[in-house]
C-alpha cells in the first residue's frame, strides 16, 4: 500500500511539470549564428510555441534547436546552409513561413504534418527541385519566386488561395492543384502558361515574361481583369477572350510596355478585326448558314473542336464540342451578333455569327 501511495504522490509531483511546464511563449528572436540558435531551447526550456523567429546566417546548418517546438506564428529562414526541414518533425503549425535563399536544400518536405495557415513564401533557393508531402490546402498568400531549379509546383495541392504569385523562368507547369480557386493570380518572368487552365480566378497579371502568346488564357472562363505589363516579346493579344471583351464595361484590360501589337486596345482591336474579317480562303473553317436562325454548322472540321460562343458583352453563352457536319443549336439565342471561337488541337479561329 505504501508503494502505491508513494507512486501516486510522485505522479502528482511530476504532473505540473508535464502539463504546465509546456507553455506558449510570446518570445521573438533574430538569430544570426548557429550558436545562437542552439541556445534557444536553453533559454526557453518549457516552450512549445514561439511568436516570431527570424533565422539568418550562412553558418547555420541545422534546425535541431526547434525540434520540440510545435507552433510558430512567424518563421523566417533565409541565407542558411540547411539541407532539409527534418528538424521541424514535431511542428504542427506555422502561421507565416518565409523560406528564402537557402541554396543547399533540394527538397522541401512538409511531412504531411506541418500546417501553414496564412502565408507561404519560397524564394531564391537555387538547388530546390521539389516541394512534397504538403498537408494544407488553403492559404491567404502563396509566393513561389525565382527558384532556379524548380520546374513545377503541382505537389503543393493547394485548392484555395486568396493570392498566388508564381515567378521564374525554370517553371514548366504553373498548376498547384488539379483545381485552384484564387482571387488574384500573378505570373512573372515565366516562359510558359502551361497549367494555367487549372485556376479559377477573376484577376490575372502577367509581367516581365518571355511569352510570345497568351492563348492559354482562353481556358480561364472566370476572368474579368487582365493586366499585361512589360512582356517584350508579346505582340499578339487577339485571343477570343480579349477580342470579345474589348468593349465590355465589366471587363478590365490593362496594357503597358508590351511589344507593338499588344500595347493598346486599338492595336489589339485591329488584329481582332483582321482575324474575323479574313477571306474564306485564308480560314480553315466556315460557319453556315450565316446569318443563322435555329442552328449553324462548321465546314472544314476534320477533328473534334471546342466551341465557345461569346455575346457582345464578352460573356460565354454556349460551350460545346463540335464534329464534322454536327449542328450547333441556336434556338434559345436572342437575335444579334456573336463571336464564335473554334479551337482544335492545332489552331484557334474566331468567326462572326449573326443570328436572326
Amino acid at each position: 500500500m505504501s508503494i502505491y501511495i508513494n507512486t501516486i504522490i510522485a505522479i502528482f509531483i511530476l504532473l505540473p511539470s508535464v502539463i504546465f511546464g509546456q507553455v506558449e511563449c510570446n518570445n521573438s528572436y533574430t538569430i544570426l549564428r548557429q550558436s545562437q540558435l542552439d541556445s534557444l531551447p536553453i533559454l526557453n526550456p518549457d516552450c512549445i510555441a514561439l511568436d516570431d523567429i527570424r533565422i539568418y546566417g550562412n553558418d547555420i546548418t541545422n534546425l535541431s534547436a526547434l525540434e520540440n517546438i510545435r507552433k510558430i506564428n512567424n518563421l523566417i529562414i533565409r541565407n542558411t546552409k540547411i539541407i532539409s526541414l527534418d528538424d521541424l518533425k514535431n511542428m504542427d503549425t506555422i502561421k507565416n513561413f518565409n523560406f528564402g535563399r537557402n541554396h543547399y536544400i533540394k527538397t522541401i518536405d512538409f511531412k504531411n504534418k506541418i500546417q501553414i495557415t496564412n502565408d507561404l513564401i519560397i524564394s531564391g533557393c537555387d538547388s530546390l527541385t521539389a516541394i512534397v508531402n504538403n498537408p494544407f490546402y488553403s492559404l491567404s498568400l502563396l509566393t513561389i519566386h525565382d527558384n532556379m531549379s524548380l520546374t513545377n509546383v503541382i505537389n503543393l495541392n493547394i485548392t484555395q488561395c486568396n493570392s498566388v504569385l508564381l515567378s521564374g523562368s525554370a517553371l514548366e507547369d504553373l498548376s498547384i492543384s488539379p483545381k485552384t480557386e484564387c482571387r488574384y493570380l500573378n505570373i512573372l518572368r515565366t516562359k510558359t502558361l502551361n497549367g494555367i487552365q487549372y485556376y479559377e480566378t477573376p484577376d490575372i497579371e502577367i509581367a516581365n515574361s518571355q511569352l510570345i502568346n497568351i492563348n492559354e488564357l482562353d481556358n480561364i472562363k472566370t476572368l474579368n481583369h487582365v493586366e499585361l505589363t512589360n512582356n517584350l516579346y508579346l505582340s499578339d493579344c487577339s485571343i477570343p477572350l480579349i477580342c470579345s471583351n474589348l468593349d465590355n464595361p465589366n471587363f478590365t484590360l490593362s496594357l503597358l510596355f508590351n511589344a507593338t501589337g499588344c500595347n493598346t486596345k486599338e492595336e489589339i482591336r485591329q488584329k481582332c478585326l483582321s482575324a474575323t474579317n479574313n477571306t474564306e480562303a485564308m480560314l480553315s473553317f466556315r460557319l453556315y448558314p450565316n446569318p443563322a436562325l435555329h442552328q449553324v454548322f462548321i465546314d472544314g472540321l476534320t477533328e473534334e473542336a471546342t466551341i465557345d460562343i461569346y455575346d457582345i458583352q464578352g460573356k460565354v453563352v454556349r460551350s460545346t464540342i463540335a464534329y464534322f457536319n454536327t449542328p450547333i443549336d441556336l434556338s434559345d439565342f436572342n437575335s444579334g451578333a456573336y463571336i464564335v471561337s473554334i479551337k482544335t488541337t492545332s489552331k484557334t479561329e474566331m468567326h462572326k455569327l449573326i443570328i436572326y
